[in-house]
């Protein structure tokens, strides 16, 4: 007898400006190369950045184009970007394949079969098309996907409900969820030599929102700032505190090692 296939399930969440505009993000994924077995629009009644209710589009109400696959999912709070996570942990019964994308952009159709293969062959692991590393901690970008096999997200609401609350890191989802990924040991693996050069998604709506903010909440502020604050609140077991280390040491020798590289380039065309 052969086991259940396990579902594969996409979150996204939105804004009540923008979920009329959706419908290109999900035609994407209807016809990539490999179909969701859901797409949860997860989103509360409520919206605190806009001070307005939802109200669900009509295409969304239209079984011919959400074809038992897509539907809103209502969630009791609004965590802002990271209603994606924590909304649609809310709806699954059961271990899944759990794929976060936007709903800004329409995704290539390698999007969700790439992720997919990945996080299958190794689920102790999550993916995306794009990371970065700051202070040794690798961080994945929600806008070009993040998959995960869902119990590795366990104990993720009490995490967020600890070291999150109402400070601005709630505003930089990819930078808690891969610290708190960070700290149970689960590698974020970069899927970018797939792409050659490329992006998974083409943009959609031309609005950077939340990327777009200055101050304390400007994204490089927040990465700042809250990943030293996350680092002393709660730090990282010892063995990874000390691997995080290295890798920070190489990424300022090899900054360091750049920049007298571009010097010397400068020097010689003098």
């Amino acid at each position: 007898m052969t086991a259940p296939a396990i579902p594969v399930v996409v979150s996204i969440t939105t804004i009540p400006s923008r979920f009329a505009q959706l419908r290109p993000t999900l035609e994407s994924l209807l016809s990539g190369e490999l179909v969701p077995d859901r797409i949860l629009i997860v989103h509360p009644a409520f919206s605190t950045r806009e001070q307005v209710p939802y109200e669900v589009p009509d295409f969304l109400r239209d079984a011919s184009f959400t074809r038992g696959i897509v539907a809103p999912a209502l969630v009791s709070e609004d965590w802002g970007p990271g209603t994606k996570y924590l909304g649609a942990l809310e709806h699954i019964a059961a271990p899944c394949f759990l794929v976060i994308a936007d709903d800004d952009v329409r995704y290539r159709p390698p999007f969700l079969r790439q992720l997919v293969a990945a996080q299958r062959a190794e689920p102790g692991a999550s993916f995306s098309f794009y990371t970065y590393r700051e202070r040794g901690i690798t961080i994945g970008q929600g806008c070009d996907g993040m998959s995960f096999w869902s119990p590795n997200l366990d104990g993720l609401r009490e995490f967020a409900e600890r070291h999150v609350g109402k400070n601005p890191v709630r505003f930089h989802d990819d930078l808690w969820v891969s610290y708190f990924l960070a700290r149970k040991g689960v590698p974020i693996c970069d899927l970018r030599p797939l792409l050659h050069g490329g992006l998974i998604y083409e943009q959609e709506v031309i609005d950077a929102g939340l990327a777009s903010q200055a101050g304390l909440l400007a994204r490089e502020t927040i990465t700042r700032n809250e990943l030293a604050r996350l680092l002393r609140e709660a730090p990282l077991p010892a063995g990874r505190r000390v691997g995080a280390a290295i890798l920070a040491a190489h990424d300022r020798a090899s900054g360091l090692a750049r920049r007298a590289w571009r010097k010397a380039g400068r020097i010689a065309r003098a």
